[in-house]
Parts: structure tokens; C-alpha cells; sequence
């Protein structure tokens, strides 16, 4: 396994599907530490039935139950039938146990062991549909429309373009305008995607309250934008599974920044819904796990939450 520094590239960490593959990918190639070898299941019951018959059979006792010896007493009385009835018995008893065993870990094999913040809205924890419409620039008869041809790209779009803002200096209305044009101009985002961009939400964004706080935590080093992360939560914290098994949760967190040694997370929306009591259903199990993540990461607290929507502004969560 290629180490970087040492340590294992984060993007093959996430590619293990289970604890054993974190342990395998720990074992240098050059003088490993353990040795292993991998064994079905198959493999392992075969070797339990020949100890059990190593154990508690003979030939001589196979020989008499398939009526072969004659010579052996089939009086019932007999201390040799006596014995190897009750040698039956126990057999009987631990194939009938053997057979009747009901794995007690059942509810962990329907777990999914990774899941991302979208495939957990998909499965019922957010209560609505991924975000997928922008403020409307057409007519509300043709917005269904607009929604099918680009609400995902639009959202896109404008995820990129704020992760590549330069939020630690002040930008005029007119640089705001032709940012997202001069990204794709450096090939660093698509012409198409860059058209869908609105300056005027840009600048809307850098002057409002929670802008400007971004804008000094900018300056200062302090503002983390586009931060992926994983981390396990106990399976029956996520809903009905009966289970203290950890899943792997991973996403990407918009941006956070430092101030007064706190944390205060943004998560941008562009959804276009009626109001923003809405939004705060659909994403605030989103930004729970979020908060989770940045504390396990940093060791710090996340004071403040905030949805920004460009519909409604700064939202509290």
C-alpha cells in the first residue's frame, strides 16, 4: 500500500468496506508484522466436522452403527450400547443445535457501512428532495421546465464559484459580475455553468452581515471552504437499525471559519422554495452531521450554523 509521509492517501481509506481492510492496508509490504491468509467459510466448517468426529467417533463405533460388526452386543443393556447411544445423543444434540443457530447479528447485515449526506437524504433522513431549482429567471409556468434542464447544474455552478472566491479581499459590483466569466476563461469551470452564475448574488452574499464575517476570517487565515470528511455514528442514532455498528458518513462541508476560537458553519442553498421554514427541515439533519464532523475534526465547538440562501439570505439552524 503507497503511503504518503507515512500515512495512507485519505482516498484510499475511504474505498474499505470494512474494519479488516483498514488493518490489511496498515501492513507494510517490506517485513510485515503479521501474516495472514484468507479462508472461506466453507474451509472453517469443514475443519470443525472432522474435529468433531476426532473427537467423539471411532472406527470401530462407525463400523457397529452401520451393523458391521456383529461381534459387538446390540443387547440394549449392554455397557458398549449403553455408551454409544448416549455418543448418538450428543451428536444428535449438537447437529440439531448446529443446525437450529440463529446468527444474534442478523440487524448488522442489512447495514450500509458508508453512506453519503446524499444518499441519506435519498433514504428518508431529510424529509424533501435534494436541492434542484435556483430563483426563477423565467416565467412560473416554465419553471418545471427549468428545473428539469438545469436546477442541478445551476446549484453546481454556484457552489464552484464561491469556493473559488476571494473572499479575504473586498471586490467591487463590476468584479463580482465578471468572476464566474473569468473562471471559465481560465479553464477553471465550465463556460455553460459559469453563464449561470448571477454577480448580483455574489455581491448580495459579500455584503451582508454574514459575508463580511467570512471576508475577515478570510484575511485572517481562518475560512475553510469545500472540507470532506468522514466519520461513524452508531447505527441506531440514524434511524431503525438495531445496532451499536458504526457507519462511515461522508460529505463535503460548503465553508466554516474561525472566530473568537469558535466555528461557525455555512452550508450555501440555492433551492427555491416558499419560505425558509422549509429549508430549515429539508437540511437540518444535513447540517447536524456536519456540526458532528467539524467537532471530531477540530476539537472545537461549532457555535453558529447557518443556511445561505440566496432567496432568503442567512438563515440560523
Amino acid at each position: 500500500m503507497a503511503a504518503e509521509h507515512g500515512a495512507i492517501p485519505y482516498t484510499i481509506l475511504t474505498l474499505a468496506s470494512s474494519y479488516l481492510d483498514w488493518i490489511l492496508m496498515s501492513i507494510p509490504e517490506k517485513n510485515p508484522w503479521i501474516s495472514y491468509q484468507m479462508e472461506t467459510l466453507s474451509d472453517q466448517i469443514d475443519r470443525e466436522i472432522g474435529t468433531q468426529i476426532r473427537q467423539t467417533l471411532s472406527r470401530e463405533w462407525l463400523r457397529w452403527l452401520a451393523g458391521e460388526d456383529s461381534h459387538l452386543s446390540n443387547d440394549e443393556n449392554h455397557p458398549n450400547t449403553q455408551n454409544r447411544l448416549e455418543n448418538i445423543r450428543q451428536i444428535e444434540s449438537i447437529i440439531s443445535s448446529n443446525y437450529h443457530f440463529q446468527y444474534p447479528y442478523l440487524d448488522d447485515l442489512s447495514l450500509n457501512t458508508k453512506m453519503s449526506v446524499s444518499e441519506l437524504k435519498k433514504k428518508g433522513m431529510e424529509e424533501e428532495e435534494e436541492e434542484m431549482v435556483f430563483l426563477p429567471t423565467l416565467p412560473v409556468f416554465m419553471e418545471k421546465e427549468q428545473e428539469e434542464k438545469g436546477g442541478a447544474t445551476r446549484g453546481t455552478a454556484y457552489h464552484r464559484v464561491l469556493q473559488l472566491l476571494p473572499f479575504e479581499r473586498a471586490m467591487s459590483r463590476q468584479e463580482l459580475n465578471a468572476f464566474p466569466a473569468k473562471l471559465a476563461a481560465e479553464g477553471r469551470m465550465d463556460a455553460e455553468a459559469a453563464a449561470l452564475v448571477r454577480g448580483s448574488d455574489l455581491a448580495k452574499l459579500t455584503a451582508s452581515s454574514l459575508g463580511k464575517r467570512m471576508q475577515r476570517a478570510a484575511a485572517a487565515g481562518k475560512l475553510y471552504r469545500e472540507k470532506q470528511f468522514v466519520i461513524g455514528i452508531p447505527a441506531r442514532e440514524m434511524g431503525d437499525w438495531d445496532s451499536d455498528e458504526r457507519i462511515l458518513i461522508q460529505g463535503i462541508i460548503d465553508a466554516f471559519f474561525e472566530e473568537d476560537g469558535k466555528l461557525v458553519l455555512v452550508d450555501y442553498k440555492t433551492d427555491y422554495v416558499e419560505n425558509s421554514d422549509i429549508l430549515i427541515r429539508r437540511y437540518e439533519a444535513q447540517v447536524r452531521y456536519y456540526t458532528r464532523a467539524l467537532e471530531q475534526m477540530t476539537g472545537k465547538r461549532v457555535a453558529e450554523r447557518y443556511l445561505y440562501s440566496f432567496r432568503f439570505g442567512a438563515i440560523e439552524v
